[in-house]
């Protein structure tokens, strides 16, 4: 993928920038294991194919997500793909050394919920003075908008499910691939 950055004030990266914070998520919720690194993962499945993508969609999120950055919106951004929602999110508490809390409820399976790869999805953290404005442009732009929840000090949580100090995921992931070089852990 190639793209144009018309001007360096608005790269945005992934870490966390302040406790308080809202995480939230813009585009549908999602639910498709299609391909997924948690089939490939846990089941030793690779494919069915790759989930499906509306390419309208897509656009549509990419263009609310710029607009919000653009207006200055938005502290930190990141794409969900690989792993899904769960291993985005942990990679944004990694990248920043703060934790998650994460409260969804849908009517779905865990699994799906915290690991499905659906396309045209975005995570996003503002202030909670601007969630208005965010809504407005989600509005503008025909895109779902939920809150997941908020920047907290040290640990990464999602419903009752998942609750690890970010330090000790930090370390997990900086090991790993030692780990999977000197065959202690397969990938």
């Amino acid at each position: 993928m190639l793209g144009l950055i018309e001007s360096l004030e608005h790269i945005t990266t992934m870490e966390f920038k302040s406790v308080g914070d809202l995480i939230v998520l813009l585009g549908k919720v999602g639910s498709d294991l299609s391909g997924s690194e948690y089939l490939k993962f846990f089941y030793g499945i690779n494919g069915p194919d790759a989930p499906f993508i509306d390419l309208d969609y897509e656009h549509r999120v990419q263009k609310a997500s710029l607009s919000a950055i653009k207006s200055g919106l938005v502290n930190s951004a990141h794409d969900i793909s690989d792993g899904g929602l769960a291993i985005c999110i942990a990679e944004c508490c990694i990248a920043s050394g703060l934790g998650a809390d994460i409260k969804i409820y849908e009517k779905m399976s865990l699994d799906k919920l915290i690991f499905g790869e659906s396309q045209s999805r975005i995570i996003v953290t503002v202030d909670k003075s601007t969630i208005s404005k965010l809504n407005d442009i989600a509005l503008i732009h025909q895109i779902d908008l939920m809150i997941l929840g908020k920047v907290i000090p040290e640990n990464f949580k999602i419903n009752s499910v998942i609750n690890l100090p970010v330090k000790q995921m930090r370390v997990g992931y900086q090991e790993s691939l030692r780990k999977i070089i000197e065959g202690e852990t397969k990938y």
